[in-house]
């Protein structure tokens, strides 16, 4: 009897929890960056609810207001970063775009890498608890800004 109630609990848990949506991307740096540094790489995101057009937000300039927040984690993988965003949402489009500063003078300019998504949003889903969360993208390559 006591498993049961336990069960009943675990079940009636796990169906409150909140949804969750992830998208990781993998920024590949350019050849010329040899020792990668995390805080040379600025990340900028945009999202939206709906289906519909969500442009990369260009790189350099302040974040686009967002509506739907992020948790943003960068971990440094080989020679780039792997980078995931965390939304509480259920669904939720994305448009992604990285930049890597590599003079580190704070503006875009000759050699510095920067790389999208793409032109189209991404839709990142909470599918439910034994479905899975996580949307990976094909790696971005951030490159040389000439």
């Amino acid at each position: 009897m006591a498993a049961a109630v336990g069960v009943a609990l675990l079940c009636s848990a796990l169906a409150s929890c909140s949804p969750l949506s992830r998208l990781r991307s993998h920024l590949e740096l350019p050849a010329s960056v040899r020792s990668p540094e995390r805080q040379k790489l600025h990340v900028t995101f945009a999202a939206q609810a709906a289906a519909g057009p969500l442009a990369a937000p260009p790189p350099g300039l302040e974040p686009p207001e967002q509506k739907l927040l992020a948790e943003v984690d960068v971990t440094p993988v080989g020679s780039g970063f792997d980078v995931e965003l965390k939304f509480r949402e259920r669904s939720v489009y994305v448009n992604l775009t990285g930049w890597y500063d590599t003079d580190g003078d704070g503006k875009i300019g000759a050699g510095d890498g920067v790389g999208s998504l793409g032109p189209a949003p991404i839709l990142v889903a909470d599918r439910g608890l034994f479905s899975g969360n996580l949307t990976v993208t094909p790696p971005i390559a951030l490159e040389p800004v000439p």
